[in-house]
């Protein structure tokens, strides 16, 4: 349930995020990252994909580290650009364009950890 807490929340994590994209800082820009997934996961109603995520929830914050302080090339103002098409697409309670948006994010920090992987071991 998205809920005006719940979008200032999510708001809250993606102007920290910007302001970490623009300073260049991977650290920052991974945390908040993962602060505004988690808010995400909290206020899911799918409870399949809640179990899911809780299953894979600590190889998830592993692969999100990995890519985003190993992998040289890992520009944080992408992931700020992605999360904030995400939370555009929550705020407008626009459930396809939010899923459509996560999806596009998840393949393509898919494809940024199979490629700091390759290159480090």
């Amino acid at each position: 349930l998205v809920t005006p807490e719940t979008l200032h929340q999510l708001e809250d994590r993606i102007e920290l995020m910007k302001l970490a994209a623009v300073k260049g800082r991977k650290t920052d820009t991974v945390k908040y990252g993962s602060e505004f997934h988690s808010i995400l996961h909290a206020i899911s109603t799918n409870a399949t994909a809640k179990r899911f995520l809780d299953q894979l929830e600590s190889r998830i914050e592993r692969y999100r580290r990995i890519s985003g302080y190993k992998n040289p090339d890992y520009k944080p103002s992408v992931s700020f650009n992605e999360h904030l098409d995400i939370f555009n697409a929550v705020k407008e309670k626009n459930s396809v364009l939010a899923e459509a948006a996560m999806r596009s994010h998840i393949k393509r920090s898919l494809r940024s950890i199979e490629e700091t992987l390759e290159r480090s071991y």
